[in-house]
Order: C-alpha cells, then structure tokens, then sequence
C-alpha cells in the first residue's frame, strides 16, 4: 500500500515505482495527483488493483507498466484518460 504521506505531495508531474515487489494494490490517486503526466509502473510484480480514480487523471499522457504479472486492469479506466498518448504494457500477463 502507498504511504498515506502521499496525499501530501503537491503537483508531481512524474511519479515512479520501481522494483516494488511488496506492492499490491495502489488505493489511490489523490487530487493533487491531477496534473500527473507520467506514471510509472516497473518491477511491481504483485500489483494486482489500480484506483478506480485513476480515470479521474485527464491530464496523464505516459501510463507505463512493465513486469508487473497480476495486475489487472478494468477496461473503462481509460475511458477519460483524453491526454493519454503513450500506453505500454511490457511483460504483463
């Protein structure tokens, strides 16, 4: 679970999670994540949920995941990401 400081965090523009093995679900998106443009997704290999609210990210343009096997992803999440111009899915089952 992503620290709760996170909802601290003031308008990143890029957000990270690398090798987070221990990771298993993101339990959200806060509103001053809403001018996100990248997020990123490598080596978490137990995420399995992501946020309902990560459709709420209109702004995000990069949406990265690689290496993450068991996450699963609800097919309308996309459907308000408007900005989205770079999706890549590497080594997800």
């Amino acid at each position: 679970v992503v620290p709760k400081s996170f909802e601290y965090l003031t308008c990143p523009q890029e957000l990270y999670f690398t090798d987070c093995i221990n990771l298993k679900k993101l339990d959200a998106i806060y509103a001053s994540m809403m001018d996100l443009r990248m997020l990123s997704f490598a080596g978490c290999e137990n995420l399995k949920e992501m946020p309902l609210n990560l459709k709420n990210l209109s702004n995000i343009e990069k949406l990265w995941f690689t290496n993450c096997k068991k996450v699963k992803i609800v097919h309308d999440v996309f459907e308000r990401l408007i900005s989205l111009n770079i999706l890549i899915m590497n080594r997800c089952e």
